[in-house]
């Protein structure tokens, strides 16, 4: 056993190297976290709630899944046709888009005609950021976020503050997406429109194809029922209370989103060409280290919440502190587990994948009607918090069954 763990590699320089510019992000938003509340309004955050959440679940169709593939190639030539195949299916997709926002804009909020661009952006820099990740080029990745992290605060403040616009956080939000972009196409030193073709859409999606049929059935199920929450909040709890909800689920998913992005990018390069004996210390390692990292701040939050965000952000967010302490331990799940759910990708258990993302909806979807026809919004959240427990320690328990299995 001894010699197999000398074969396994070490996640901590990679994660560290990630982590390390993530950091400087993490402060970054920390000290804009500290500032945007006292300019914008729980509707204002309600709003971008709502147009983040409509992003975050388009964005499973867009690349079809095809970025994880890019880690599975064993030259570059066919990792660059994946990525410029995606940039195809991106801006196809895309198109279709604009013509629902351009509905949604005539029939609800003008705003939302910027869905389709927002979208663009982001799906062109998932398989750039995969591309980059591949290639070790931790530097380049550190940076894009770097300036992410500052671009979108710095421009929503600018727009609030000298323009007055409430959708501030929304158009901050594009332009610091455009800017992480435009960074990664300069640094990106492959791109051809010689490979922008059908034909490799065609190849890689029937070479792959479990992963558009199962794969993006799946990641979209999964979702909507995450970031589907704050759509129900709104719509049955007001404005307020979603933009509340959006605030408390944002902090939380600052420092925990990054480790979750960096681990993540980190394992799934490493883990993919690991056998299931040396991926069984390996991933105990992973949950281990995410442990002992994150359980500390967890209980802060968990019985200091209110006071917390009281102190942090002023009077007016202490129900957002409140709502903190009922969900920290659902993200704190979802920070521990979600790096190691990339072995269902990895392994291609795609039908598994998508069954428990469909009961993880039917389950989140009964929280959220439990709460509704209660009218208690607190206890849909405990609710939430327990099913999402409940369904990662599942997922844990199934990816350590699969490789103990494959192992013996």
């Amino acid at each position: 056993m001894s010699d197999e763990k000398k074969l396994i590699p070490s996640f901590y320089s990679g994660f560290l190297k990630l982590f390390s510019g993530l950091a400087v992000v993490q402060l970054l938003n920390l000290g804009f976290s500290l500032i945007l509340p006292r300019y914008y309004s729980p509707v204002d955050y309600a709003f971008f709630g709502v147009f983040t959440a409509i992003i975050f679940i388009l964005i499973e169709i867009v690349t079809l899944k095809l970025d994880v593939t890019i880690f599975f190639q064993k030259n570059d030539e066919e990792a660059l046709e994946i990525v410029h195949a995606i940039f195809f299916i991106c801006f196809c997709f895309t198109l279709i888009v604009l013509v629902l926002s351009v509905c949604l804009s005539l029939f609800y909020d003008s705003k939302y005609i910027l869905l389709s661009l927002s979208l663009l952006l982001y799906g062109m820099v998932l398989p750039l950021s995969a591309w980059f990740n591949r290639q070790k080029d931790y530097r380049r990745l550190n940076t894009y976020r770097i300036i992410q992290a500052l671009m979108i605060p710095v421009l929503s403040l600018l727009f609030i503050i000298v323009f007055k616009w409430h959708f501030g956080l929304v158009l901050g939000f594009i332009l610091g997406q455009m800017a992480g972009l435009l960074y990664l196409l300069f640094s990106f030193h492959h791109f051809s429109f010689d490979l922008i073709r059908y034909n490799l859409v065609s190849k890689y999606l029937h070479k792959y194809k479990h992963f558009p049929k199962y794969g993006v059935v799946s990641s979209l199920i999964g979702s909507i029922s995450r970031n589907s929450i704050v759509l129900f909040v709104k719509y049955f709890f007001g404005s307020t209370n979603a933009g509340y909800y959006t605030m408390s689920s944002r902090i939380l998913n600052a420092p925990t989103g990054m480790y979750q992005s960096a681990l993540s990018q980190v394992f799934l390069q490493q883990a993919s060409h690991l056998e299931n004996a040396a991926l069984k210390v390996y991933i105990k390692k992973v949950i281990w280290f995410g442990f002992f990292l994150g359980i500390l701040p967890v209980v802060l939050l968990l019985f200091l919440g209110q006071e917390i965000f009281g102190f942090l952000f002023g009077a007016e967010w202490l129900m957002a502190g409140k709502m903190s302490q009922y969900i920290v331990l659902w993200f704190f799940s979802i920070t521990l587990v979600a790096p190691v759910g990339l072995m269902l990708d990895i392994k291609q258990k795609l039908r598994f994948e998508a069954g428990w993302n469909s009961l993880l909806l039917i389950l989140r979807m009964t929280a959220i009607f439990a709460g509704v026809l209660l009218n208690d919004l607190f206890l849909m959240l405990l609710i939430l918090c327990v099913v999402g427990v409940a369904m990662n320690l599942y997922l844990l328990y199934y990816v350590l069954k699969l490789i103990n299995d494959k192992a013996d």
